[in-house]
């Protein structure tokens, strides 16, 4: 309990921190009718478009089975913000008149005014998000401390250290711009630091195949929540297949039951739908082409396929610039740790098979990503990349015995980006591709 009291301190920290931030008017998020919420003079809540199709659906979860629904593929996100959100109405009852008023005079004359017919509800349905927000980065900071000791332990640098990079973890342009509205790019914090959970706990023999069978199922539950949830399928298949002590024949066929009961959650979905005379619907691979535009490509020409494949990857490497201080810090814990007198010479990693993963989920991170296509590419979406990144700085560090002026100069290179993510945006290479 005191563990979680303390980072839910670290969160608050962050997160009211980002209140302050300037307003920003890149992407396609002009578009909303309402972008931000001034709370007071100083402080103001980003609103991401897709909250109004999030918050609706969840008020109403029976447009998950209308035809073409775009958020069709992520029930269990709706059901979850439609659970809580309900909870909290039915908690808030007595003061439901009350919450209105204030509601009602807020955005007075507004689309959001004219169009909520239960505006309480809406906002209990809002608030409910935006606690399922906090619960993913609670589970993020414990995954990460699991983490480091699954591979680090025990921690020698102390417990401020720790907490500053724990900050780091989450002082980035997904918590500032996808904490205070309805969104799962936070699970692109989240999902991450889970693959390498269940990977190197799988290598290392701390994690038993009926525990795997587990994490599949519930990997599988996730992938209703967001698409990205399939690195995991990917990291536990990888895992048994680097791992585990058994023939190659064993571990295909481990394999083959774990990526079918992972696929389970989203093929009975699917034939619920159709019982329902409703056809599944992608609504980023039939208007957005994610990973299909590569059949696009084939279809029209080897040539064709070949200019896209290049002009994606320039596309695509522009999104990158939310990765540098990541890698600067890296590069700062390299340099602690090779000219300090006290550093642990052994491996970074605790076996080639640990790096070997480490390596093919940054890489299979990266190219998921990347598979999107054109219209899809994002700085939010490649930063994916960031915890794997600060995790090697973490295991770095705990190479060494820090002193005092080490700590220090760690200590103001993370507040003060802390404090510049809170002024400016992060560093970005394409105005078209930040937001």
């Amino acid at each position: 309990m005191r563990k979680w009291l303390h980072y839910t301190l670290i969160i608050a920290f962050v997160t009211v921190s980002f209140l302050f931030s300037p307003k920003h008017d890149k992407g396609p998020n002009v578009l909303c009718p309402i972008n931000y919420v001034s709370l007071n003079r100083l402080m103001t809540m980003y609103i991401s478009c897709d909250s109004y199709t999030f918050v609706g659906a969840a008020v109403r979860p029976s447009h998950l089975i209308e035809q073409n629904f775009t958020r069709q593929p992520r029930p269990v996100y709706i059901w979850i913000g439609y659970s809580m959100g309900h909870l909290l109405y039915f908690l808030s009852k007595p003061f439901h008149q009350a919450i209105a008023d204030v509601l009602t005079r807020k955005f007075a004359g507004s689309i959001i005014e004219r169009q909520f017919d239960n505006i309480v509800l809406y906002a209990s349905v809002f608030v409910a998000f935006i606690l399922l927000n906090f619960f993913v980065l609670l589970a993020s900071l414990i995954v990460f401390e699991k983490l480091i000791r699954l591979v680090a332990e025990p921690w020698q640098n102390g417990v401020f250290i720790f907490s500053i990079l724990l900050l780091l973890l989450i002082s980035n342009q997904l918590v500032k711009y996808f904490f205070w509205t309805p969104h799962q790019q936070l699970l692109n914090i989240l999902t991450p630091l889970l693959t390498l959970y269940f990977g190197w706990g799988i290598l290392k023999n701390k994690i038993s195949f009926s525990k795997t069978l587990v994490y599949s199922a519930l990997s599988g539950v996730l992938f209703l929540v967001y698409g990205n949830a399939v690195l995991l399928l990917a990291a536990i298949v990888i895992g048994t297949l680097l791992g585990y002590e058994t023939a190659l024949p064993q571990k295909i066929k481990r394999s083959a039951h774990i990526t079918i009961i992972f696929l389970s959650p989203t093929l009975a979905w699917i034939l619920f739908l159709k019982i329902q005379g409703v056809t599944y619907y992608n609504h980023e691979v039939a208007h957005y082409r994610n990973f299909v535009w590569i059949i696009d490509g084939i279809s029209q020409s080897g040539a064709s396929l070949a200019s896209m494949t290049a002009e994606y990857f320039f596309l695509f490497i522009q999104t990158f610039g939310g990765l540098i201080f990541p890698i600067l810090i890296i590069v700062v814990a390299l340099s602690i740790r090779k000219f300090s007198a006290t550093t642990d010479r052994s491996s970074i990693f605790g076996s080639s098979r640990e790096l070997l993963f480490f390596i093919l989920m940054i890489f299979l991170t990266l190219l998921f990503y990347w598979l999107l296509g054109k219209g899809s590419y994002s700085d939010r979406y490649t930063y994916s990349a960031a915890p794997y990144l600060i995790v090697l700085a973490a295991i770095i560090i705990n190479k060494t015995r820090m002193t005092a002026a080490t700590k220090i100069t760690l200590t103001s290179l993370v507040l003060v980006y802390q404090l510049y993510i809170v002024l400016n945006d992060p560093i970005h290479f394409s105005q078209l591709f930040y937001y």
